[in-house]
């Protein structure tokens, strides 16, 4: 399962093409909410969402992990909202308000009723990243699970953070940018569920492993640059990586990241004038200062996923490990779409209980 931890200022964005609350029915007449909010982190941004739909019957988890079925009538009971497992709950605590539900529905309407609490808000909202492949193209959803306001005193960096099973092999390692610019390309895939293969698939996931702030000359961090290296088998040897990852062998192992999704802040120089400018610098008429911007200067948008580090714990104690999967079976289950009727339409991973017919209503406009 792949994991999101998004730090920063929350808003409602809304326009006349994209509303941050949306309520309709589907196609079967199953009424339906949809709540989307912005979170940026620095020149950072992401929006994550949050879906419900009205049931007669909630099918979930306790604690044990057993399958239990809760009426709708009774959802809001706390008897009821405690026999069901944590991870299947969803919390939205504002200070000393702290609220938890056992239905999307029920968390979206807190939403909505406290939308101005929220609003501007520094928080840290958790959930789950899934696949959604529309109209040709894969893209990421990130589901909401809580929603926790911060302090004004809270020191957390405003971060999105991404935590993932990651699977990769000898072939996944680019370093054809190192040696100028001190970044490695890595692909790792990643496991999604597939809903019309009805299966678990391997999504490719392109990310970066930046080391353009790292001084070679400090021995601390040319160890903390090995280490890092070493728990995906490769090395840093008289300045090049050297790649000892098995041949047709496939690895795994969690890894964090943090997605960058916005514009760069760019210096500001004499590159940016025209030559007249730069005559009156030459001439001593005027200085770089007096033509700064009042603003900040911002490069193209861009989206990275940049590696930052690895889960170690359990059995990845010593780095990555050998991964159950053969080279075969690895290639056999990596996500394609498939061919249905000459179209994409269809290929769109809907919420549980909605037909494709009904993820019609939900992804309409957006």
């Amino acid at each position: 399962m792949t994991k999101f931890s998004f730090v920063g200022i929350l808003s409602f964005p809304n326009s006349d093409k994209f509303s941050w609350l949306r309520e309709a029915d589907t196609k079967k007449g199953n009424p339906y909410k949809t709540v989307r909010v912005k979170v940026k982190a620095g020149n950072d941004s992401a929006l994550a969402e949050l879906f419900g739909m009205k049931n007669d019957k909630i099918k979930t988890q306790d604690s044990n992990k057993n399958k239990i079925e809760i009426s709708w009538d009774d959802r809001t009971v706390k008897s009821v909202v405690e026999t069901v497992a944590s991870w299947r709950q969803f919390r939205v605590n504002i200070g000393e308000n702290k609220n938890t539900f056992i239905t999307e529905w029920d968390a979206i309407e807190f939403i909505k009723e406290h939308k101005d609490e929220l609003d501007g808000k520094k928080v840290m909202i958790t959930g789950t990243v899934n696949k959604n492949a529309y109209e040709g193209k894969v893209t990421d959803r990130y589901s909401i699970q809580n929603i926790y306001v911060l302090s004004e005193d809270d020191e957390r960096k405003s971060v999105l953070k991404i935590m993932t099973d990651a699977w990769f092999n000898d072939k996944s390692i680019d370093d054809g940018d190192w040696k100028k610019e001190k970044k490695l390309n890595i692909l790792f895939y990643t496991q999604n569920y597939d809903s019309d293969a009805k299966a678990q698939k391997y999504y490719p996931l392109q990310t970066v492993f930046d080391c353009t702030k790292i001084d070679f000359k400090k021995e601390a961090h040319l160890n903390a640059l090995k280490f890092k290296l070493a728990q995906i088998k490769l090395d840093y040897v008289d300045g090049a990586i050297k790649n000892g990852i098995k041949k047709d062998t496939i690895f795994k192992i969690p890894i964090e990241l943090i997605l960058h999704n916005g514009a760069t802040e760019v210096e500001f120089d004499e590159s940016q004038l025209t030559e007249n400018q730069k005559r009156a610098i030459a001439l001593g008429v005027k200085t770089l200062d007096d033509f700064k911007p009042k603003d900040s200067i911002y490069g193209e948008f861009k989206t990275s996923y940049n590696l930052v580090n690895f889960d170690i714990r359990e059995e990845y104690d010593n780095g990555a490990i050998v991964a159950d999967v053969t080279t075969q079976q690895f290639e056999n289950d990596m996500f394609s779409f498939y061919d249905k009727n000459d179209t994409s339409d269809d290929f769109i991973n809907v919420p549980e209980g909605m037909s494709d017919e009904d993820a019609d209503d939900l992804f309409s406009g957006i």
